[in-house]
C-alpha cells in the first residue's frame, strides 16, 4: 500500500522594500590628477617628438649646409683655377698679339724698304739710261735744261685706256749748274667727237692742277697721272715752260705716239 507523506509549506519570505544607494565620495583628487598626468604626458610626448624632429631637422640642415659649403669651396677653387687659366691665356694672347703686331710692323717696314729700294733702283736706272741717251741723241732742250718725257697707260692690259702715267726728266747740263725753277704746263691737242679739241692741264691731270712746279740744279723727275675724256683721241702734247722771274714762255710739242714708243729703261 502506497504511503503518502505530507510536507508542510515553507513559510513565506517577506520581500524587503526598495533601499536607497548612498555613494560616498572616495578620493576626489584622483581624477584631476589623472587628467593632469595625462595632459602632461601628452604634452611631454609632443615636446619630445618635436625636439627630436627639430634635432633631426637641425642635423639635416647642418649636413646640407656643410655639403653646400664644401661645394661652394670647390666652386670657388674651380673658379680661381679658371681665373688663373684665363689670366694665363690673356697673357699668352696679348703676347701673341704683340708678337703679331711686331711681326706685321717688321714686315711692313721690310716691304716699305724693298719698295723704296726698288724705286731708288728704278730712278737710278732711268737716270743712267737718260744720260746714256743724252750722250747718243740730243734730247729736247730748253735753255740749259734737257727734257725727256714719256707716257704710258696705267693699265697695260686694258684696251683704249684713258688713264696715263707720265714721267718728265729734267737735267741741267750747263757747265756751272745753278738753280733753275719755274712751272711746267702740259696740254693735249686731239679729236673729240670728230672736232678739234685742246685740253688744258687742269682738265686732264688727276690732281686738278693747272701747272707743276720744278726746281732743278742737276737732275729732277716730275711724275703725274692723266685722265682723258672717253671719246678723246690725243694727237700731240704741248709742254709750256714758265721760268720763274721771266716773262718769256717756251713751248715744246711732242707727238703723242712718239711719247709712248720711246725707249723704256
Amino acid at each position: 500500500m502506497q504511503q503518502m507523506f505530507y510536507r508542510s509549506p515553507l513559510p513565506t519570505k517577506v520581500k524587503p522594500g526598495p533601499s536607497v544607494l548612498t555613494i560616498k565620495p572616495h578620493r576626489p583628487w584622483l581624477c584631476p590628477v589623472l587628467i593632469v598626468l595625462l595632459v602632461g604626458l601628452v604634452l611631454g610626448g609632443g615636446i619630445w617628438v618635436c625636439q627630436r624632429n627639430t634635432y633631426s631637422l637641425d642635423q639635416s640642415l647642418r649636413t646640407l649646409l656643410n655639403e653646400s659649403n664644401d661645394n661652394l669651396k670647390g666652386c670657388e677653387q674651380a673658379n680661381d683655377n679658371l681665373v688663373s687659366q684665363n689670366d694665363e691665356l690673356n697673357t699668352k694672347w696679348m703676347t701673341l698679339v704683340q708678337t703679331t703686331q711686331a711681326s706685321q710692323e717688321t714686315y711692313d717696314n721690310i716691304l716699305k724698304n724693298i719698295n723704296d729700294l726698288q724705286n731708288e733702283r728704278q730712278d737710278l736706272i732711268e737716270e743712267l739710261n737718260f744720260y746714256k741717251k743724252l750722250l747718243l741723241v740730243a734730247p729736247q732742250a730748253s735753255a740749259n735744261l734737257a727734257l725727256k718725257l714719256t707716257v704710258k697707260p696705267t693699265d697695260t692690259q686694258a684696251e683704249n685706256s684713258k688713264n696715263y702715267f707720265y714721267n718728265l726728266v729734267l737735267s741741267n747740263f750747263s757747265k756751272e749748274p745753278q738753280l733753275q725753277q719755274g712751272d711746267i704746263q702740259l696740254e693735249l691737242v686731239g679729236k673729240l667727237n670728230g672736232q678739234n679739241k685742246r685740253l688744258t692741264m687742269k682738265q686732264i691731270h688727276t690732281g686738278l692742277i693747272s701747272s707743276q712746279p720744278y726746281k732743278v740744279i742737276y737732275f729732277q723727275r716730275l711724275l703725274g697721272h692723266l685722265q682723258l675724256p672717253t671719246q678723246f683721241l690725243p694727237e700731240t702734247m704741248i709742254m709750256r715752260i714758265l721760268p720763274q722771274g721771266q716773262k718769256k714762255t717756251e713751248e715744246i710739242t711732242f707727238n703723242w705716239t712718239d711719247l709712248q714708243q720711246q725707249e723704256q729703261p
